[in-house]
């Protein structure tokens, strides 16, 4: 190969897009490198790439997680522009990347996170044969989870309504179905999906502590084809194909449950006679109005149901719809518009004849915007803004016909926000910096009326000396949230990673559990409830030896007007809400560690996290002050998180593998005895959080079996998973019955205390 000599003229540009050739489909991330010289890149969003290079020949070599290795070898004499189509390895849906960071040269220069294919993830031992993209995640460093199939998950220390859930730009408000034991989104019809937890590029905002932002697949434009689950729990189907020939391709896909055979095997009556349901549906409509100009629609939709053996029934909806318009001016110039709506709605039935009701809650939040990415100078800049509208339901309750419960509910809240953004992004020999700057206005609207509190006495309703009404701006709430990343890369094998960001969140969930719960309230910020705000500072050193890709990052957070909760708060259909709440500081810091192979028959990675989550309230009220103002852990404190997952190709069309899984126990209130008042007993508590539940570990174990066949439906994956596999009777919640000649017994509940062996089948077709 001719290596580039002539430097005596300025350098060209060579521009263009890595694209899958089977659907016409971007690819983003994709790896390009120089052959035989230190240089390389990763494209971009749109899948568009570019390099300036000098006159000469040149063998570019491009790669991505799933297909198949493309050279190709071009002769540079002037500007040009080359489009590189690369072939799926594998006849199937695309691939699911959870993306961000990782140990290879050219591949991220960000810190924060790893990557996961969804072919990898399948190969994990599963709950039912359920595919789960967030459960997965629970596997990295640094992500935790409060609980055996508990919805919702923890990162680095922070609260789990502190993590931004997009799909496709529409935040997704539950991202789980039978409260955590599935993952909200059929895998069947995810493209990709992107985790930051370190450096979060300030286009994002919203939430303070990290950003999972899932892609949705598009239809191919060029032939039908699709993908089938059927599993012990619920069966899912993606399907995607051409409207019109390389211009219009749409993608359905829907997924239904069957778990109430689940129930008939429990021992307790209770569960015995209970039942759940699920269902979601997905939809994307793809338009390649040109070779550089394109729009999509996606739409998603669920609804759960949950009824106890008594009359009363939980159920929730998930809606999520976004457009978007995307235009190529050149490969560095990209334009987006965009506009997106939520909404979450959960709804508690009682049937009984004389005191039945329907307590229903919930949240909506339309957004539209744009951004403009083009180079300024030596900068890659990307701004924007947007603007959102939230609508919050507190709560109603709705008598049912003759019951003796009386209507009521609180007024719901409305908010704007108008944030603006810019991103930068700079090589310089060795170092790259990425830099960025969210500016964000919050505006509570009115009308609202706002009790005014005794200033002597902490916040109860009998303190309430007035009332003031608002009927336009309420309250208002702004500020600046600068990010920065910097990556020094050492050689080609080593690179050092720092970052630092700064997020506001203006919505708080409102919840007296340790997980995400369906009837859970979403509330504004207000005049008495302050935005949160997180500060991280994170320090990683990477490296590749061999096979392996090696981690080590630490980390440290501040948290600023974290929710508390006085004791015995009452916390539904609260008109007065604030009188139960209060917000005080945190802290939380770590030290991740992680090796990976990702190559050969043996593969798999171990993952490590020491973490401590702690925050403390010192007040002039005693109800404001916990544990007399010392510092306490949080309900998700978990200092030590284990995970060791396993994969062995045993031939081509056999694989195992294990996962083993270890986490300290979550802090629990636990009573030091007992008193006796008006003939009454009751528990004595001194301190909250003073006690641990019994340290979590695990073992599953699956074995995949590709049955190769001419006949269609026969040629799938056979999945035989054991999930907990020795049984182990891990504790989720700990509870209390009173004993006569000694303090209250605790007992503990299991959610999963046996082997849980499923069979599952895959067709790709």
């Amino acid at each position: 190969m001719g290596i580039p000599n002539n430097k005596d003229s300025p350098p060209f540009n060579l521009t263009g897009y890595v694209f899958d050739v089977s659907t016409g489909e971007p690819l983003l991330g994709a790896t390009i490198l120089l052959e035989r010289q230190e240089k390389g890149t990763i494209t971009s969003e749109s899948g568009a790439y570019s390099f300036q290079l000098y006159k000469g020949t040149y063998t570019l070599d491009v790669s991505y997680t799933g297909y198949e290795r493309k050279q190709k070898k071009i002769n540079l004499i002037g500007d040009g522009k080359i489009n590189l189509g690369l072939r799926p390895s594998i006849t199937s849906l695309q691939e699911v990347v959870v993306s961000g960071s990782n140990q290879q040269t050219f591949v991220n220069k960000k810190s924060g996170t790893q990557t996961l294919t969804i072919e990898r993830i399948r190969e994990l031992p599963n709950i039912g044969g359920e595919v789960d993209i967030i459960r997965s995640l629970t596997l990295l460093p640094g992500i935790s989870t409060p609980g055996e199939a508990t919805g919702g998950f923890n990162v680095r220390g922070g609260n789990y309504d502190q993590n931004l859930i997009l799909y496709e730009g529409a935040t997704l408000f539950n991202p789980s179905h039978l409260f955590g034991f599935v993952s909200a989104i059929n895998p069947s019809i995810v493209r990709s999906a992107d985790l930051y937890k370190g450096y979060i590029p300030s286009m994002y905002g919203g939430r303070a502590s990290s950003v999972l932002d899932i892609h949705s697949e598009k239809g191919n434009f060029g032939s039908w084809n699709g993908e089938l689950t059927l599993g012990m729990l619920s069966s899912s189907i993606g399907v995607g194909g051409p409207v019109i020939d390389n211009k219009v391709s749409v993608l359905f896909g829907a997924r239904k449950s069957y778990t109430n055979w689940l129930f008939k095997y429990a021992k307790d009556g209770n569960i015995n006679n209970s039942r759940a349901d699920f269902n979601d549906y997905n939809v994307n409509l793809s338009y390649a109005i040109s070779e550089d100009n394109d729009f999509q629609y996606t739409g998603y939709r669920s609804t759960d149901l949950f009824q106890f053996a008594t009359n009363t029934s939980n159920s929730w909806t998930n809606e999520a719809h976004s457009v978007k318009y995307t235009s190529q001016f050149t490969s560095d110039i990209v334009f987006n518009a965009f506009g997106t709506y939520s909404h979450y709605a959960s709804t508690i039935k009682d049937d009984n004849e004389f005191t039945g009701f329907s307590l229903n809650t919930g949240i909506a939040k339309s957004k539209g915007g744009s951004n403009l990415q083009l180079p300024i100078g030596p900068f890659l800049t990307k701004t924007g803004g947007e603007i959102e509208y939230y609508e919050s339901n507190p709560g109603i309750i709705i008598p049912s016909e003759g019951s003796s419960i009386q209507p009521d509910r609180v007024d719901k809240e409305h908010a704007r926000i108008i944030s603006v953004f810019v991103d930068n992004e700079i090589s310089l020999s060795n170092f790259s910096i990425s830099g960025g700057l969210r500016y964000s206005d919050y505006r509570l609207i009115g009308p609202d009326t706002i009790a005014i509190y005794d200033p002597q006495f902490s916040r109860r309703t009998q303190y309430i000396v007035d009332t003031q009404i608002e009927k336009n701006e309420v309250v208002n709430y702004a500020g600046f949230e600068p990010r920065i990343g910097i990556n020094y890369q050492i050689d080609q094998n080593m690179s050092i990673k720092a970052s630092y960001n700064k997020m506001y969140q203006y919505v708080h969930l409102i919840s007296n559990t340790t997980a995400i719960a369906p009837n859970d309230q979403w509330k504004l910020s207000d005049t008495y409830i302050a935005p949160q705000s997180t500060e991280q500072y994170t320090l990683g050193y990477f490296s590749k030896i061999k096979l392996f890709n090696v981690s080590v990052e630490i980390f440290h957070k501040r948290f600023e007007n974290l929710i508390e909760y006085k004791d015995g708060a009452n916390l539904f259909v609260n008109k007065n809400i604030e009188t139960e709440l209060f917000q005080g500081p945190g802290r939380a810091y770590g030290l991740e560690l992680f090796l990976e192979k990702k190559v050969g028959r043996l593969n798999g990675w171990f993952s490590y996290t020491f973490s401590r989550s702690i925050r403390w309230s010192r007040s002039n009220f005693e109800s404001e002050t916990i544990n007399k103002g010392r510092e306490y852990p949080t309900s998700f404190d978990q200092p030590h998180n284990l995970s060791t997952v396993i994969n062995y190709r045993l031939s081509k069309v056999t694989s195992i593998s294990t996962i083993f899984s270890y986490q300290s126990g979550r802090p629990v209130t636990l009573p030091k005895g007992k008193i006796w008042l008006a003939n009454t007993i009751l528990g004595y508590f001194n301190e909250r959080n003073n006690s641990r539940i019994p340290n979590y570990h695990r073992l599953d174990l699956s074995f995949k079996f590709h049955w190769p066949s001419k006949h269609l439906l026969l040629d799938g994956d056979w999945t035989l998973s054991i999930y907990n596999l020795y049984g182990r009777d891990n504790a989720y919640s700990v509870f209390f019955e009173d004993s006569e000649n000694g303090p209250p017994q605790a007992l503990k509940l299991s959610i999963i205390g046996s082997a849980f062996p499923s069979l599952s089948y895959n067709l790709k077709f």
